[in-house]
């Protein structure tokens, strides 16, 4: 068995850095990551941003890529670096300024540097999701593994 979930995505863009064949799976626990990209998306009603994090710890997981998911609001373009508008009270900003604690507040909402993520290390704390969004229980073969916290390393 696969540990990649077979799903498809309508929008990846042209030119991705990665190619999206669904979200890996990884045993839960504690991992050195480092800030890949964003890309954005309309799904049913909701619009979120995802960041995308790759496993930096030498061993079997190395370079697999997780998701964190953040609502807001999706300006013109949605896909790979799409632009959005965080929520003034939302988990993006709370998790970037966490990321980022001597960054100045910003001004503009639509306009928060991700780029600056980059070029650090990060402790990701990985949990699987094994419910939809009804509360559930996915099969065993949807299961994927997301990032539920991130902390400067």
């Amino acid at each position: 068995m696969s540990n990649v979930v077979e799903l498809k995505w309508s929008n990846v863009p042209n030119g991705a850095k990665f190619e999206y064949n669904g979200w890996e799976r990884v045993p839960a626990g504690k991992y050195e990551a480092s800030f890949l990209t964003w890309t954005t998306f309309r799904m049913g009603g909701m619009s979120r941003v995802i960041w995308l994090f790759s496993i930096t710890d030498m061993g079997k997981y190395f370079n697999k890529v997780l998701p964190m998911g953040f609502n807001a609001k999706l300006k013109k373009r949605t896909g790979l670096r799409g632009h959005f508008k965080a929520p003034p009270r939302g988990k993006l900003l709370k998790t970037y300024y966490k990321l980022r604690p001597h960054d100045p507040q910003l001004k503009r909402l639509d306009r928060v540097p991700l780029t600056k993520l980059e070029k650090a290390v990060y402790k990701i704390t990985v949990v699987d999701v094994t419910q939809d969004y009804r509360q559930q229980p996915l099969p065993e073969q949807m299961i994927y593994s997301k990032v539920e916290n991130v902390e400067l390393a």
